[in-house]
């Protein structure tokens, strides 16, 4: 028990003798924890700055997705529009055939150019 009670004094004696190398000691230590505690803010920083451009570039990806869908569904009301003007050309082509056959069982086709209209002259609609 009583070298227990000694050792504060020990260390004191070992302390107060090396003093210098001590002092030392600490001061390196302060630099390195220093350094340390430096390096992980910067690294700390660096990894802010990655995940914050991470999330721009998601904000980005998703406005690029969103702006695909839009054009996909303008495109595919454009694609329905184009098929019924082409249905509405079909049947436009049919009725005209049907009237060409109507007009050569009638023997008025192909048309006689006494039937075009003249220039200058009006047409029985402008009449």
């Amino acid at each position: 028990m009583s070298s227990l009670k000694e050792i504060p004094s020990h260390v004191w004696a070992f302390v107060l003798q090396y003093s210098n190398v001590v002092v030392t000691v600490l001061v390196c230590l302060c630099f390195f924890f220093f350094y340390k505690i430096s390096n992980d803010t910067k690294h700390y920083e660096e990894l802010h700055n990655l995940q914050m451009e991470n999330v721009m570039i998601v904000n980005d990806i998703r406005q690029s997705m969103d702006m695909l869908g839009e054009q996909s569904r303008h495109i595919n009301a454009m694609e329905e529009a184009l098929e019924m003007r082409t249905d509405q050309l079909n049947e436009a082509a049919a009725f005209i055939n049907l009237l060409i056959k109507k007009l050569q069982s009638l023997g008025e086709w192909p048309l006689k150019e006494e039937s075009f209209p003249k220039p200058g002259s009006p047409t029985r609609s402008e009449a």
